[in-house]
């Protein structure tokens, strides 16, 4: 009988680690983020089990990951307008800081070459 309960009580713990460790990673797919960003927000959760500090730097970014950036940056990769048109969404993203200059600048001399 007291193995059993052992047993139990050592099943349920783990049941309750696993579902503490998928609370950031069921945020981040309800807002909607990115397979990447997910699988970020993943590792640092499950790091959590070890670390601690982790599952709490994951819970952060699955609220506050603004999902808008890495769809900007993966919409201009994507495109295929003028070059006009691209140097001007690479400027955009430039303002929002979404890229660096140094990005900016080498974009820039490929998009005009």
């Amino acid at each position: 009988m007291t193995w059993f309960l052992l047993f139990s009580i050592a099943v349920l713990c783990i049941a309750l680690l696993i579902f503490l460790v998928q609370i950031p990673v069921l945020i981040a797919r309800g807002r909607g983020l990115s397979a990447s960003d997910l699988t970020t927000i993943t590792i640092l959760s499950w790091f959590g089990l070890i670390f601690g500090v982790t599952w709490f730097v994951a819970l952060v970014l699955a609220l506050v990951w603004s999902s808008e950036m890495s769809q900007e940056h993966s919409k201009y990769n994507k495109s295929t307008g003028s070059a006009a048109d691209q140097l001007e969404k690479l400027y955009k993203l430039k303002q929002r800081g979404i890229i660096t200059q140094k990005e900016f600048d080498a974009e820039k001399k490929k998009i005009l070459s």
